[in-house]
């Protein structure tokens, strides 16, 4: 990665940086500018509190050229709103969230490639020389350290942010100080005049310990006197006044010298105890390292012993779970055919109910058979009537539908004449750009054949670069022709399907005038007959009125009367489930806490007689270390009494010893005198050969001697003469070295001339066929261009054709909309606004908006169709949908499926159609489902509804829920921690 994490300063292994700086960041190779903007944005968010950060930003943007800023604002736009985001609100838990975006980092490492470093032949370390060149271009107050803390600094006069880099044989790394300080040349040239210069051996005058300092002349000559023995304080005072500042200043020096002294031997001291002191530290830590070894071999014994009485406790509780378990077993098993029995009753109750308004179903059934046989009486005595009536529509409806058909005869010619002249329009324009490219081409020609006649030379070592950019334009052509070609098909595609439409709308047409024509040959029928009933139908006009009345609000009633039927079953119907499932609920709960009560019941007997045991234990233990010690001191008496009681045998045994060897050095004294005597007759004779021996072992030593001196002195004329040699041997090398170091330049010389030859004629060419490049790209752009406009001039006429027919279209579905919505206490629909309180009270709940249309075929995976992938344009209001309170600004509120592909997938549709509807969303609880269906997430270690989790990664299988990601969208972005792979959401 370009930029890497934070780490302690420890785990360098500088020992010299950790007492001023606490942690530091690793910068990869070619990564400089990455760190050093990202270090100064921290900076300046740190410890300036954002102060200056849009001046930085905007010193760094002003580098790049203002061409290649607008399409890399343009590419990373979302990117460029975060940094608006943190210049305004000035947080650096903005930028850490940026920090770990993949966009951001591209959009870093996209501004240092477009920052071109210039080439220096003279550089020896080319990452000094880029460190150097991005503090001069940042305003960036840089210093670099190495591990012996040797600064290089590069200092800038208006720089706002300093930064320091450790440079590690090659290896740079950003050092964080504990306490940043002020740098800058002003500063420091201040401080240079301000503070002086302190000698470190702190150096004081004598004149420290005098009060009066017309004393001088006294001082000088005591102390002069003290160092000089022979120093006469009866001398004239007037030979002491002509030397008295050389005195003064002799005297200063040997007490600077003695105290110099006197520092040497204390820190000598100081070392010594320090040494005593870490020994008798290494001998106690021995101790206690011993003492602790002992102490852990009796813990290892007592946790054994720990460990048998745990064991046997386990084997008793395991033995008592498996009672418990089974009786569990009986239970549910109990519990579940109690449950059946309910179930059966309830499915009987329900057929009966179900009986009953099947008969109720027939009944009305009868009576609507009843009323429709009498209707069918008075239909036929109205048709008699209706009969003239419909004549005159017919003949009515006949015209206008001749002048409709004129009318759109003429609507069709016109939109005929009108796309023809749309055409011609178009031929021309191509026309005209065919005969501008033929006149770029020629030109192009021109330039390249001037070209080929200026720059043959180099035109060789270019050919692979022409043939690339030969190979790209034909390369776009083909796409271009391809893209010409598809939107001709699509444009036949769309007349295909228009034709079609008018075909299907013509059979339509002639449909209903065969059923007009059906209708009023019936009518010609009834009116045969009305005529027969025209006097009985004024007399039963009124009569079928009221009836008809009357049946219209029976029915009416009757439907009334059904649909709060159903309601109330339906009703009922839910709040027994709901009471049921509380019942169990509650049950479940009892039992939960009877058994945690028993649990905890028996851990405290448990517990209890633990400590019980352990008292005993520790009141036997009590008991034995008293009679061991008992038993100790009368075995100390015992053993006391034994000692004295040996110790005055011994003293009587070494009084005897003493007397008798007194006795013997008696006689030994005598036998030695005898021998003296006889031993210094024999010692005066060997003085005597001694003598003549040393004497002419001195006479040897002389001649060894001579000889010695002779060989040493023909060895140092030996080596005097291969020194010589040697000597002018140096000489010579020397100077085939500076004639080697001399044409070593000149070739060094012409190398640079040359490559600097080569250099210019590179980046003339690259310059000419960049020109070239950005000619033929214009061509095509505006070729592009054209051929767009003409696209989307008959797309345009084609969706004006199909508008005008769905709107006909439209009008006819309208009678067949659906029913309006239903009420309901949901207040929220998909796509709503929620204030920032209630947004963030909603992120703390386990609760989701579901919506009955798309979430659930998106979570099976079925397909939606098109009417749920139509865009929906909920009402935009500034009320909160939550609290109903006004808002300047609020966040939107999704249903699961539309979080998942807008929030997480980041795909760009439109909701569907109903979910902005408020009764076809309703909030689900995602802790709440059957045990089997749960799934426990990975971050929050909770079990929710299969729904509302998600795999986050497919390598690991890890799941997360929708709770989760809504609090923390950005974990769908990263990288997994076990695998290392791209996160990327999957449905379950």
């Amino acid at each position: 990665m370009a930029v890497r994490t934070v780490k302690s300063i420890g785990d360098l292994g500088i020992s010299s940086l950790n007492k001023s700086f606490k942690s530091f960041r690793e910068i990869p190779e070619k990564q400089f500018f990455c760190n050093l903007f990202i270090t100064g944005m921290e900076h300046l968010l740190i410890y300036c509190k954002g102060k200056n950060l849009e001046s930085f930003l905007g010193n760094v943007l002003a580098l790049i050229d203002s061409g290649p800023l607008e399409a890399t604002k343009e590419h990373f736009k979302e990117v460029f709103e975060d940094i608006d985001d943190l210049i305004q609100k000035k947080q650096v838990k903005i930028l850490n969230s940026m920090m770990y975006d993949l966009n951001f980092i591209n959009l870093v490492i996209t501004l240092q490639e477009m920052l071109e470093i210039p080439c220096s032949k003279t550089s020896e370390n080319e990452a000094m020389f880029e460190i150097q060149y991005y503090s001069e271009k940042m305003k960036l107050n840089v210093i670099v350290l190495t591990p012996k803390l040797v600064e290089t600094q590069y200092l800038i006069e208006d720089a706002t942010v300093s930064v320091t880099l450790l440079n590690n044989n090659g290896n740079f790394s950003i050092i964080y100080p504990y306490e940043y300080k002020p740098s800058s040349i002003k500063c420091e040239a201040k401080d240079e005049k301000e503070v002086p210069v302190e000698d470190m051996r702190k150096t004081n005058n004598l004149e420290f310990y005098y009060d009066d300092n017309d004393d001088d002349e006294t001082r000088s000559l005591s102390l002069q006197s003290e160092k000089y023995q022979s120093f006469s304080r009866t001398r004239s005072v007037d030979y002491n006044i002509t030397n008295r500042a050389q005195q003064q200043e002799n005297i200063r020096e040997l007490e600077r010298e003695k105290r110099m002294r006197m520092r040497a031997k204390a820190l000598k001291a100081k070392r010594k105890q320090a040494a005593e002191l870490k020994k008798q530290e290494e001998q106690k830590r021995k101790e206690d390292e011993e003492r602790l070894e002992a102490k852990r071999k009796l813990e290892e014994l007592e946790r054994f012993e720990q460990f048998k009485i745990i064991q046997e406790k386990e084997i008793r509780e395991r033995i008592r779970l498996e009672e418990e378990n089974k009786q569990l077993r009986e239970w549910i098993t109990s519990e579940q055919s109690k449950f059946d029995n309910e179930r059966t009753i309830r499915k009987k109750q329900q057929n009966e109910k179900h009986e009953e308004m099947q008969k109720m179903e027939e009944i009305r059934k009868a009576a609507d058979e009843k009323r429709l046989e009498e209707e069918k009486k008075i239909a036929e005595e109205r048709r008699v009537l209706e009969e003239k009536r419909l004549e005159i529509e017919r003949k009515v409806a006949e015209k206008r539908r001749i002048a409709e058909e004129k009318k759109l005869e003429v609507e069709k010619k016109i939109a005929e004449e009108k796309r023809l002249e749309e055409e011609r329009k178009l031929y021309e324009e191509r026309m005209r750009n065919e005969e501008k490219k033929r006149n770029e081409d020629k030109k192009f020609e021109d330039d390249k054949r001037i070209a080929d006649e200026r720059k043959f030379a180099a035109e060789k070592r270019l050919e692979d670069v022409k043939k690339m950019i030969e190979e790209k334009r034909k390369e776009d052509e083909r796409k271009l022709q391809e893209e010409l070609k598809a939107a001709e098909e699509k444009r036949l595609e769309n007349e295909r399907i228009i034709m079609e439409k008018k075909r299907q709308l013509e059979e339509k047409r002639l449909e209903e005038e065969r059923k007009i024509a059906e209708i009023q040959k019936l009518l010609a029928e009834k009116r045969a007959q009305t005529e027969k009933l025209k006097e009985e139908q004024k007399l039963m006009e009124e009569k079928r009125i009221q009836e008809a009345k009357k049946l219209a609000d029976e029915r009416k009633m009757a439907e009334e009367r059904r649909i709060a039927e159903e309601k109330r079953l339906a009703e009922e119907k839910k709040l027994a489930e709901e009471k049921r499932l509380a019942e169990e609920k509650k049950k479940t709960e009892q039992k939960r806490l009877a058994e945690e009560k028993k649990k905890a019941e028996q851990r405290k007997l448990a517990e209890e007689r633990r400590l019980a045991k352990e008292r005993l234990l520790e009141e036997e233990r009590r008991l034995e270390e008293e009679r061991r010690l008992e038993e100790e001191r009368r075995l100390e008496e015992e053993r006391r009494l034994e000692e004295e009681r040996l110790i005055e045998d011994e003293r009587k045994r070494i009084e005897e010893e003493k007397r008798i060897a007194e006795e013997k050095r008696l006689a030994r004294r005598r036998a030695a005198n005898q021998l003296r005597l006889k031993e210094e007759e024999d010692r005066k004779k060997k003085l005597a050969e001694e003598e003549d021996r040393i004497k002419a072992e001195q006479a040897r030593y002389a001649e060894e001697r001579l000889l010695e001196e002779q060989r040493k002195q023909a060895e140092r004329e030996r080596v005097a003469q291969e020194r010589k040699i040697a000597e002018e041997k140096r000489i010579a090398e020397k100077k085939l070295a500076e004639e080697k170091k001399a044409e070593e330049k000149r070739l060094a010389e012409q190398k640079k001339a040359e490559e600097k030859r080569l250099a210019e004629e590179k980046r003339i060419a690259e310059k000419k066929l960049a020109e070239e490049k950005k000619a033929e790209e214009r061509r095509l752009a505006e070729q592009k261009k054209a051929e767009e406009k003409r696209l989307a001039e008959e797309k345009r006429l084609a969706e004006k054709k199909l508008a005008e027919e769905k709107k006909l279209e439209e009008e006819k579905k309208k009678q067949a909309e659906e029913d309006q919505p239903q009420d309901t206490e949901n207040t929220t629909y998909c796509g709503g606004l929620y204030c920032v309180k209630c947004i963030k009270d909603l992120k703390k709940s386990n609760y989701l908006l579901k919506c009955d249309s798309c979430c659930q075929k998106f979570l099976e995976g079925i397909e939606l169709d098109e009417e749920y992938k139509a865009e929906s344009s909920p009402p935009v209001a500034k009320i909160c949908l939550s609290c109903n309170a006004k808002m300047s600004r609020g966040e939107e509120v999704y249903c699961i499926c539309c979080f998942i592909q807008k929030k997480i997938m980041n795909v760009n549709i439109g909701g569907c159609s109903k979910c902005c509807r408020v009764d076809k969303n309703y909030w689900v609880d995602s802790s709440e489902g059957v045990e089997r269906f749960m799934i426990t997430c990975v971050y929050c270690n909770e079990n929710r509804n299969k729904d509302t989790v998600v795999t986050i990664c497919t390598t690991c299988q890890e799941k997360i829920c929708l709770v989760c990601l809504r609090k923390n969208p950005y974990i769908a972005q990263g990288i997994c921690s076990n695998c290392h792979d791209r996160r990327q959401i999957t449905l379950n």
